[in-house]
């Protein structure tokens, strides 16, 4: 459940979703609930 001040509560979403930008991978929520962590979604390469 997002409570008032969350991004997000520990779901995840696709990269794509997240930003048109990246090509593949999910972002997870961080511990913090302040937004999510994009080290798993991948980029073109250009």
């Amino acid at each position: 459940m997002i409570e008032p001040g969350e991004v997000c509560d520990s779901d995840t979403i696709q990269c794509s979703e997240f930003d048109a930008e990246y090509i593949g991978g999910t972002a997870a929520c961080n511990s913090t609930c302040s937004g999510y962590n994009e080290e798993n979604c991948e980029t073109d390469g250009w």
